[in-house]
């Protein structure tokens, strides 16, 4: 009961202020235990999601906004969570546990070493729309991380899945709290320098020489996790001695970002690729001065249609065709039906791509096959025996 006091208009307005702001934090509190209760249920028990409210004028995390949004430097979301933990003062484990009970599924790995965001499972378009609501960050984080590209590319297009944590040195000296963040290009695998300071990028402490945990929170990341070093140094910018091939594999890295990092950029179609490739073998085919490398690429392909690219196969793509990236995944038949550029320059240079021995099993399979059927004017069913031979 409110103790007796005066029964002015002013003091009245002040006591019914008061109760509506003890409801609403009752509200809050209520939900987020509620979130807080879901989180630690059983895995093998059932997870009831959070309904979202008609009106909702708050959310269970602080709408922290991404990094960067729109530039090549957007902060990639793995490094937005550590940062969202820090900001509630929770772990990160903690903060996964969260995000699992609002999605009414395990989402997010407790134990997970590479990246959920820079693959193509089903899961990944799942994983960021739990992070927006519990945010408000609607249609926003999903730029943090390659949804754009993520119909286009396989499931390790961006970074193997044993990518250990990658840095800048120079970045980690000057970094500031509120305004630094740690950018989605460090993540990918063929990217080698910062693009702020032409410094090569590093995965290793430079006085014990052990990698560091991609999930150490947000105040710990710039120590070394075992010898306490700073993990920021100077460091000589190396762009000056890169070759034009690497250094345009640099800037190709950077424009895939940035348009990944636009939030008026629509999920590219699935059929981006398979599109060039289908128009450049009409086009040119049947070139004698056709690459071996591109020649395999199209003839893979197109034995397998349902098999996605990696980025380091669109730069090699690109670079033979003389064209970039962008323009194969934003106009593919236009951009196939150019001259190829290696018609004028033998001289370029690819980088190395996934062995063959790599490939997924049913693809080397239908390779193989197509292979021994299309050598003889009339075709024998070979037994297995001999394809599996042929198959490696």
């Amino acid at each position: 009961r409110w103790p007796r006091g005066c029964c002015c208009p002013a003091c009245s307005d002040r006591r019914r202020s008061r109760l509506t702001s003890m409801a609403t934090y009752s509200s809050l509190m209520h939900e987020m235990t509620a979130i807080s209760m879901s989180s630690t249920v059983a895995p093998e028990q059932s997870i009831r999601p959070l309904q979202p409210s008609r009106t909702r004028m708050w959310t269970a995390l602080p709408p922290l906004p991404l990094i960067g949004i729109r530039t090549s430097q957007v902060e990639s979301l793995d490094h937005y969570l550590i940062r969202l933990a820090d900001l509630v003062g929770i772990t990160h484990d903690r903060m996964l546990e969260i995000c699992n009970a609002a999605a009414g599924q395990i989402l997010f790995p407790p134990h997970g070493t590479s990246s959920p965001f820079l693959c193509n499972e089903t899961e990944l378009e799942a994983r960021i729309a739990a992070i927006e609501r519990l945010t408000g960050q609607n249609d926003l984080l999903r730029h943090g991380t390659p949804w754009a590209c993520s119909a286009v590319m396989g499931v390790h297009a961006f970074s193997s899945a044993a990518r250990a944590r990658r840095w800048c040195p120079v970045c980690y000296l000057q970094w500031d709290v509120d305004r630094s963040a740690e950018p989605l290009t460090w993540s990918i695998e063929i990217k080698k320098l910062c693009s702020l300071h032409g410094s090569e990028l590093v995965d290793r402490c430079q006085s014990c020489g052990k990698a560091q945990p991609a999930r150490t929170r947000y105040r710990a990341r710039r120590a070394c996790r075992f010898c306490r070093t700073p993990l920021g140094w100077h460091a000589e910018p190396v762009s000056a001695h890169m070759t034009p091939l690497d250094r345009w594999v640099e800037s190709q890295v950077d424009q895939v970002i940035e348009l990944c990092s636009d939030p008026a950029q629509e999920k590219l179609p699935a059929d981006r690729f398979h599109l060039f490739l289908e128009a450049f073998s009409v086009m040119h085919g049947d070139r004698a001065d056709l690459p071996p490398a591109l020649r395999s690429v199209v003839s893979l392909w197109s034995y397998a249609p349902a098999t996605k690219i990696s980025l380091k196969m669109l730069v090699n793509l690109a670079g033979m065709h003389g064209c970039s990236v962008l323009d194969i995944l934003l106009d593919p038949v236009r951009t196939a039906q150019r001259e190829p550029f290696f018609g004028f320059w033998q001289g370029f240079d690819y980088l190395p791509l996934t062995p063959r021995s790599r490939l997924r099993g049913s693809v080397r399979l239908q390779v193989a096959l197509r292979n021994l059927l299309r050598r003889a004017a009339v075709c024998y069913l070979p037994s297995l025996a001999f394809v599996a031979d042929h198959a490696g």
